[in-house]
């Protein structure tokens, strides 16, 4: 079957999964990973994060008030259960926190999956506003949205890819393990 031309930008990104404890946020997990005290803490700073930036990477003055994507994550881990969570920082009183990464407490959840699931392949089509919960105290626009894929199991680990189609040129940066801690 013939099929109708992809207009629009495609990009490819690879990274992985990571089953190590990064530690956690506050002193009051006082017990090692397989202790009693132990306490599993958020896992945000484990996941991938690609954050996207509703402007063409050329000319960074070209900002889109909406941009359609389609994401595609997919792992060759045997028996991986997939989820993905759109996400968008809110003001907070640190700039790092704001717009360089993924905030543990200031978040706006845009969308996700509805579950996990045991795929070797999982797709998120969404339309993201550059308006999204702009408003006192909120995000204000311009502000990135990140793409966090995700597993199930926090102790897999692994490869991963990710696909991103876009409708517009943007521009997307995957942060690397030592940018996502806090």
């Amino acid at each position: 079957e013939e099929q109708e031309a992809f207009e629009g930008e495609m990009l490819r990104f690879k990274g992985a999964w990571s089953s190590s404890n990064q530690g956690p946020r506050a002193k009051k997990n006082g017990d090692k990973e397989d202790g009693k005290k132990f306490k599993v803490e958020k896992t945000w700073n484990k996941n991938p994060q690609l954050r996207v930036w509703m402007r063409d990477p050329e000319d960074k003055d070209v900002e889109y008030d909406s941009v359609g994507l389609q994401i595609v994550v997919s792992t060759p881990i045997e028996g991986a259960e997939l989820g993905m969570h759109v996400m968008r920082n809110t003001f907070c009183q640190f700039y790092n926190e704001k717009i360089e990464v993924l905030a543990e407490r200031y978040q706006k959840l845009v969308a996700k999956t509805d579950s996990h699931v045991e795929e070797s392949e999982i797709a998120m089509d969404i339309v993201l506003d550059n308006d999204f919960e702009v408003k006192k105290n909120g995000c204000e626009r311009g502000f990135p949205f990140f793409i966090v894929p995700s597993l199930m199991d926090k102790k897999q680990d692994g490869p991963m890819q990710v696909l991103i189609y876009s409708d517009k040129p943007i521009a997307v940066q995957m942060l690397a393990d030592e940018d996502r801690k806090l």
